[in-house]
């Protein structure tokens, strides 16, 4: 029987190679980087790519008598990195009627993006807070018809959103 081989090109989500992973076909498990497995007889194999601060990647392939290129791309596991703290944030008043308030405290001193959305989804206006400490942005409201509308507070690259009224 004729035997074939495997080989893996390992990538993140930004399309960059990614060099030092571990793959796993079946029970072989190549060194880190290796991603070349030669004379495998034709059948169902399962793989496993675990590469440091990525997420693992499974799958299963088919091997017949002709050499086989797989592509994986695996995505940055960033479920282990410190937790953002959200500054509570504090919209006033809420109904409004010519103006509103959103007032924080920036404790990382990183900026701050408050965008106003109509029902439409269309962007009203954006603001940017920047700073440490307390914090207040005022949002001119006057020239507005009534309605609801949502505020999209983007903080350390975490949404936040917030419903408004508009009297």
């Amino acid at each position: 029987m004729d035997k074939s081989g495997v080989t893996f090109i390992v990538k993140n989500q930004f399309q960059s190679s990614i060099t030092d992973a571990i793959v796993t076909l079946g029970k072989t498990q190549n060194d880190p980087g290796d991603y070349v497995f030669e004379g495998l007889t034709p059948g169902n194999y399962t793989f496993q790519i675990k590469a440091e601060s990525h997420m693992d990647f499974s799958g299963q392939l088919e091997v017949t008598d002709h050499n086989k290129t797989i592509t994986v791309v695996l995505h940055v596991d960033d479920t282990g990195t410190d937790p953002v703290c959200l500054p509570a944030f504090t919209i006033f008043p809420n109904p409004a009627k010519d103006h509103l308030n959103v007032k924080f405290t920036n404790v990382a001193n990183q900026p701050v993006r408050i965008t106003l959305i109509n029902m439409k989804g269309q962007v009203i206006s954006t603001q940017y807070a920047a700073g440490q400490g307390s914090q207040q942005v005022r949002i001119n409201l006057d020239k507005l018809p009534a309605g609801v509308y949502f505020l999209r507070i983007i903080y350390q690259e975490v949404l936040v959103p917030k419903k408004i009224v508009i009297l």
